[in-house]
């Protein structure tokens, strides 16, 4: 039997899409009406915003299949058209890149956000090390991207049934799982670090302020 029931499933997937829909509209409200402009980290907020609803339509669009297909897997006679089951393995991989993508945005508008903190202070570390975890985070995004296993989403029935085995996907699987979830941990963790000699609050503060007020002038 399928884990949960299908009105649960979407009933959790659109509150979860509706709740976050809530909070960047209010983020972007604040945004404007304080400083009169989006900023580029509101962007990449944006971006993963719109990957997330593309992935609740893509949900809605295809669970019945995909609820179908998991009871299959159990072993219970359900049969799924070859045209379904073909497009339910293609809604699974571009939702699981979508994922990828979007969780490593809002990671960047983080990063944008802490980059225009440092405007004008002259800490040449803390730069420095802002560049690390850029880069560190787009290596994450694609070590995620490339340990998909993609080719048990692509090809024929016959061509998954001999290149993707059950038990050497599941070997598969959850190491996979494992290393993208310290990857996001270590990201996140990475992006918080601060050394001894972290700069002062009332500088970054200023220097917030500084591009504020410049904005709100113009």
């Amino acid at each position: 039997m399928a884990p949960i029931k299908e009105s649960l499933f979407l009933g959790c997937l659109w509150s979860s899409m509706a709740v976050s829909s809530i909070f960047i509209c209010c983020r972007f409200g604040i945004r404007i009406k304080v400083f009169g402009r989006l900023w580029f980290d509101d962007l990449f907020l944006f971006v993963a915003w719109l990957m997330i609803i593309a992935s609740t339509i893509l949900w809605q669009n295809s669970y019945r299949v995909l609820f179908l297909l998991s009871r299959w897997v159990d072993e219970e006679l359900m049969p799924v058209s070859e045209a379904e089951l073909e497009y339910s393995r293609h809604v699974i991989l571009g939702i699981e890149i979508m994922y990828n993508f979007s969780i490593t945005a809002v990671k960047m508008s983080f990063l944008l956000f802490f980059r225009r903190l440092l405007y004008k202070v002259d800490i040449k570390w803390l730069s420095i090390w802002w560049w690390v975890v850029c880069f560190i985070t787009l290596g994450a995004l694609v070590t995620s991207i490339g340990d998909g296993q993609y080719k048990c989403l692509v090809g024929s029935i016959e061509q998954i049934q001999a290149s993707c085995p059950e038990t050497a996907s599941q070997n598969h699987a959850l190491p996979a799982v494992i290393a993208n979830t310290v990857l996001d941990l270590l990201t996140d963790l990475l992006s918080e670090y601060h050394q001894p000699g972290k700069p002062d609050a009332y500088a970054l503060n200023s220097s917030y302020n500084d591009t504020t007020s410049v904005t709100v002038e113009s």
